[in-house]
């Protein structure tokens, strides 16, 4: 490949690497955290790229005759170039939970669910959890799900459906912004899940709850939904991979857009 075609490849992957990097579009693959790294990496490629082009017209300039030949074969390192900025890829979700590894368990040393739910208890309103707090505290000691039990929550999260029943999980009803109380047959519920992320998207682990007594029209496959209810401590239900997860009894539900950082992170 002549020089000046890999300063153009070299500018395009920096390009490239910023816009993700300073775009939300990271979330999709990275913690915030990566961040930083990403845009200080694009910046040197765009350096490169420049400094890579200034030698080449240089050259060009004093008569020098590059040594390689063109070659179209380094261009297909455009390809992914291409492919990120047409393809709009969305996070992780239903799919994932189904085929991956989830915890149902989550130890989470630093937090204290009793502090956390009067902070966070704003005129009457149920705290907001993440899912792997509500984990936590639901297979934490007898006072924290004891606490859990008799406290109402807010989680958010999206739906993933048994491959048995896809996305009939109810009877009919009334809409999705209902709760448990309306009018309908009991249906059989639904999983909330979110992944977990340390690094990046690569080692997602899943977050799985079960929801109770839902009654509403059915909710497709990654529906994202903000439900309020308790813990119940006396059951627990298997869950689309196949593992026991935690129960809440449904209060109240209605949709939400995905959140701009669609993982939670351990850390």
């Amino acid at each position: 490949m002549r020089r000046t075609d890999a300063a153009g490849l070299l500018a395009a992957l920096g390009v490239l690497v910023l816009w993700l990097g300073l775009s939300d579009r990271i979330l999709r693959y990275l913690r915030p955290t990566m961040r930083t790294w990403l845009v200080v990496t694009g910046v040197l490629l765009v350096v490169l790229a420049v400094a890579v082009g200034v030698s080449a017209w240089r050259d060009h300039r004093a008569g020098r005759r590059q040594p390689h030949r063109s070659g179209l074969v380094g261009w297909l390192i455009v390809l992914p170039v291409l492919v990120a900025l047409c393809v709009d890829a969305r996070a992780l979700g239903a799919y994932t939970i189904r085929l991956g590894s989830t915890y149902t368990k989550v130890s989470d040393g630093d937090f204290d669910l009793e502090s956390h739910l009067r902070s966070h208890s704003f005129t009457g309103q149920a705290a907001e959890l993440q899912l792997h707090q509500f984990l936590s505290a639901a297979s934490g000691s007898p006072d924290e799900r004891r606490l859990l039990a008799d406290t109402p929550v807010r989680l958010t999260g999206f739906v993933v459906n048994d491959d048995d029943t896809g996305s009939d999980n109810t009877g009919a009803g009334s809409g999705p912004g209902s709760g448990p109380g309306n009018s309908g047959t009991a249906g059989r519920g639904f999983d909330l899940a979110r992944l977990m992320i340390g690094c990046c998207a690569g080692d997602a682990v899943g977050l799985v709850v079960h929801v109770a007594d839902y009654r509403g029209e059915p909710l497709a496959d990654d529906a994202w939904v903000e439900v309020t209810g308790t813990f119940r401590s006396d059951a627990e239900d298997t869950g689309p991979a196949g593992r026991a997860a935690p129960v809440l009894e449904l209060a109240s539900l209605r949709t939400v857009d995905q959140p701009s950082e669609p993982y939670e992170y351990p850390y």
